[in-house]
């Protein structure tokens, strides 16, 4: 079973499980079991999703409106002399790991480049975003940085077909 099925399979379990609950009753020939679902509607309900995972409206095993952040720091104005900065990297890294959902990631620049940067790649909820927002505020108050970059991407899956 692929992933546009497996999401189309679990509608139809809860949407089935739920109907009742809202007064609703369901076609006799489609409120069965995912296995006896007519062709038809099978097809429709996989097509359907395929459509809203390409569109992004879904995405697999995502609460609903998760999303993908980079946060990155920097000391290339040398603002920070380097235990300051190890602080500041320390502590915005205790933070990712306390607010987000899913970490994809952490870089640092090289010890030998010019410039000193860290990013992390999250995945954070927009209750957990709202309070790592504030939080990350706080730090750059309190390391005198002028800002942290927030950038939130949108992802796009490449399936095998």
């Amino acid at each position: 079973m692929n992933v546009r099925e497996r999401i189309a399979a679990a509608f139809h379990a809860a949407y089935e499980g739920l109907s009742g609950m809202y007064g609703y009753r369901t076609r006799a020939d489609s409120a069965v079991p995912w296995a006896d679902v007519p062709a038809a509607n099978k097809d429709l309900m996989i097509a359907t999703v395929g459509q809203l995972l390409q569109q992004g409206v879904i995405r697999p095993g995502d609460p609903i409106g998760a999303r993908t952040v980079y946060v990155s720091i920097g000391n290339s104005d040398d603002k920070l002399p380097q235990a300051e900065w190890a602080d500041f990297v320390t502590q915005v890294g205790y933070l990712m790991h306390k607010y987000c959902r899913v970490m994809h990631g952490f870089w640092l620049s090289p010890s030998d480049w010019r410039w000193q940067n860290a990013c992390w790649c999250i995945e954070v909820t927009p209750a957990t975003a709202a309070q790592l927002r504030a939080q990350l505020s706080d730090l750059c108050r309190r390391f005198r940085q002028d800002s942290i970059a927030w950038a939130e991407a949108t992802t796009d899956f490449i399936n095998p077909e």
